[in-house]
């Protein structure tokens, strides 16, 4: 389609304008002068907005004159085109004054007149080519073919993307486990997901962060397992030799004291032996507990300080409610008292009206005497009837002015009974705010007791965070060692208790063997910790080996993305070809996750096309509308746009397109005023 002719009338600052159009027409003159308002105009015929897409009608107008007409005609080289704007604002009944303001817009095509604006616009699509029925319902059509911007910025990315990929077909998820089978591995999780990449990646880089800080976690507790010392190797060895050195003095000098082995007594030496060995063990156990018992009560610590970060949230967020709660309490006594007293100026108005219509009411017809025309032989009043004429228009007036009273009572009597109504919904809001209050401000209480509960029994847990002591069972085998030893030195004294001097000996010797135990008894527990330590180095290989699997999870959710980008930028490349690349998908830095977005780059280059040049943004705007008229075989309709001195002579004439071009160009040295050139 090609526009041969366009004829405007009243348009802004264009009171009336003729125009013979060309393949490349271009309004110049200087600024301010209606170059822009020509191509609105025919803008606004094609689409029914501004060239920004807003429907400012009431701007059309010149000087904003709400009763002006304003007309568009178009005669293109297939049909006509007539569009007629007007507003007016009706005259009240009764009292004469204008009411709100009308409008309507009315249709010829090819001098027909159309009932309906819907119609009327159905039947222009139809003449334009771009009555194609898209599922992307809020994409026009119209404007992407015939406005170079609209593609590119013109229309919100939602809009946008669903027309894109409605003309490129959809690129399934099957599509992209069938380009590379590895990520099958990832099937069940982008499922969970619905296939958002977005929140299949965000979930598995919360698994990496936690599985981290587990592994981070059992490595401090390995540490500090390993920071427990072996007794010195020389030392230890030490301590043995001297203890069974020591074990065959005794041994030698209670045989020596008994002159015998005594049963007794190495019975005696065997339950003490035994004994000493389960303290040992009693020891290493009280300090694995000590150890398990402080990371039960920090783990407790941990999630009571959850539990407290959580009621505190929970009670500013009702907090805000209570707020919002009195805010509306106040905000509501405020409107009814507004509203009450609008009622009482309204009821004021009322009585005004009562009164006047009692004195109207009241009012009786008063025929002055000099009005009549009596005959001066007979006494008859010649003008009866005129006179009796002039009293039916009198009274007549009078019912007129009654009834625009009552009519007034009557209206007055509604808006104060729509007002008392208003009052009512606006108590009901007060006392459901009210009641909803005391609830709220519990609930506050209660989250606000939770914390300070949980903040209380964290104090109480630090305060159960000990260092390594005796359990009741090692007290009871000390106890125990220690009855053995006297009964076994009883034992030898009652064999001997004469050789004083012998037992003085045997127990300077038990004294002596127990340091040596000591000794032997820290080297045993320093093997169930390195026991201990080892286990734990197993569970982190195990969950090192589960962060693993989380990091490919993740670079596959990346590589599924990618993937799915690529297809779709081949299809788009059927489409739109290679000089224009079209964003589907952004990195947001701030989230740590992946947007929708849909924006084309200008032409050639991988600039957005909002931070294109002037040139760059109409070049590819209309190398964009190019390639959609090209897939959906739609004819060319004239491209319109302002300022394309943004373009250079030779830009301008080598579009690549054979559609007809509407444009502007400033120029206030070679013209005064809007002139029609040709590129």
């Amino acid at each position: 389609m090609e526009l041969k002719k366009v004829i405007i009338e009243n348009f802004r600052n264009i009171v009336h304008a003729e125009y013979d159009l060309t393949s490349r027409s271009i309004f110049a003159g200087p600024n301010r002068k209606g170059k822009t308002n020509t191509i609105l105009a025919i803008y606004w015929a094609l689409t029914d907005l501004l060239l920004d897409g807003s429907s400012d009608y009431q701007s059309f107008k010149p000087g904003y004159i709400e009763e002006t007409e304003v007309s568009v005609e178009l005669v293109c080289d297939t049909f006509t085109l007539k569009k007629v704007y007007k507003g007016w604002r009706p005259r009240q009944q009764g009292s004469g004054d204008p009411g709100d303001l009308q409008h309507t817009t009315d249709y010829w095509i090819d001098g027909t007149k159309y009932k309906t604006q819907g119609e009327a616009k159905r039947a222009l699509l139809k003449l334009l080519g771009t009555d194609q029925q898209l599922e992307t319902s809020k994409f026009d059509l119209t404007r992407a073919l015939i406005d170079p911007y609209y593609i590119g910025q013109g229309c919100d990315y939602k809009t946008l993307r669903s027309f894109v990929v409605e003309i490129i077909g959809d690129v399934s998820n099957e599509d992209v486990f069938a380009a590379d089978p590895v990520l099958l591995m990832i099937r069940d999780l982008m499922a969970r997901y619905q296939y958002d990449p977005g929140l299949a990646q965000k979930f598995v880089k919360q698994q990496v962060a936690a599985v981290k800080k587990d592994i981070e976690a059992s490595e401090q507790q390995v540490k500090g397992l390993e920071s427990v010392q072996d007794v010195d190797p020389i030392l230890f060895k030490k301590a043995q030799d001297s203890i069974v050195q020591i074990d065959k003095q005794i041994e030698g000098l209670q045989v020596q004291l008994s002159g015998k082995d005594n049963p007794q007594v190495n019975e005696a030496k065997l339950k003490l032996s035994d004994l000493t060995l389960k303290l040992a063990e009693s020891r290493t156990k009280d300090m694995e507990a000590v150890q398990e018992h402080n990371r039960q009560i920090e783990a407790e610590i941990s999630r009571l300080q959850k539990v407290q970060q959580d009621a505190e949230q929970q009670a500013q967020d009702l907090i805000r409610r209570k707020i919002s709660a009195e805010n509306a309490i106040l905000g509501n006594d405020q409107k009814i008292v507004s509203i009450e007293q609008q009622i009482e100026d309204l009821e004021a108005r009322r009585q005004d009206r009562l009164q006047e219509y009692h004195a109207r009411s009241a009012e009786e017809y008063m025929l002055p005497e000099s009005q009549k025309e009596v005959c001066p032989n007979c006494g008859h009043v010649l003008n009866l009837e005129a006179l009796e004429s002039y009293r039916s228009a009198w009274e007549a007036n009078k019912q007129r002015d009654l009834d625009y009273i009552v009519r007034q009572g009557k209206q007055l009597n509604n808006d104060i009974e729509n007002l008392r109504f208003k009052i009512e919904e606006l108590r009901k809001g007060k006392a459901s705010s009210e009641e909803n209050l005391p609830l709220i401000k519990q609930e506050i209480r209660s989250f606000e007791t939770e914390a300070q509960q949980a903040q209380d029994s964290v104090g109480q847990l630090r305060k159960q965070l000990t260092d390594i002591v005796d359990s009741e069972r090692t007290t009871a085998l000390k106890e125990s060692v220690k009855e053995a030893q006297d009964n076994y030195d009883n034992l030898i004294k009652a064999q001997q208790a004469s050789v004083e001097e012998v037992q003085g000996e045997i127990k300077r010797l038990k004294a002596e063997t127990l340091q040596h135990h000591g000794v032997l008894d820290y080297h045993v527990a320093y093997m169930v910790t390195q026991k201990k330590a080892e286990a734990m180095r197993n569970q982190i290989k195990t969950k090192e080996d589960t962060l693993i699997d989380f990091e490919q999870q993740s670079i596959l959710v990346d590589r599924f993305l990618e993937i799915k980008l690529g297809l779709f930028q081949r299809r788009i490349s059927g489409v739109f070809g290679d000089r224009v690349q079209f964003t589907l998908i952004k990195y947001n830095l701030k989230k740590g996750s992946w947007d929708e977005v849909c924006y084309p780059s200008v032409l050639d280059k991988n600039t957005p096309f909002e931070d294109g040049s002037g040139s760059e943004k109409i070049l590819t705007g209309i190398y964009l509308a190019e390639c959609v008229k090209r897939h959906l075989g739609l004819g060319d309709l004239p491209y319109i746009f302002d300022e394309c001195d943004k373009l250079d002579t030779a830009s301008l004439a080598a579009i690549p397109t054979q559609a007809q071009i509407i444009t502007t160009k400033v120029d206030d040295v070679n013209y005064n005023k809007v002139t029609l050139i040709s590129a």
